[in-house]
């Protein structure tokens, strides 16, 4: 449902920071499985995995590729 992704994308846009590394990787899979694009929501993303790298374990980085 789109207007539940962007619901969710508006929420996500703020809190990116605190997510964890699973939810950052999750949330980005999910967009990138359903071909959704947002790329303020992905900019957030690629901030967060450049600055938190270490934490990101194996899988998590398999599911933001």
């Amino acid at each position: 449902d789109e207007e539940l992704f962007k619901c969710v994308s508006e929420a996500a846009k703020n809190n990116i920071p605190d997510f964890s590394p699973r939810a950052t990787a999750n949330i980005a899979w999910a967009y990138a499985a359903l071909r959704i694009k947002d790329i303020e929501l992905f900019k957030g993303f690629s901030t967060a995995v450049k600055n938190g790298i270490q934490d990101f374990n194996s899988q998590d980085i398999a599911n933001i590729a």
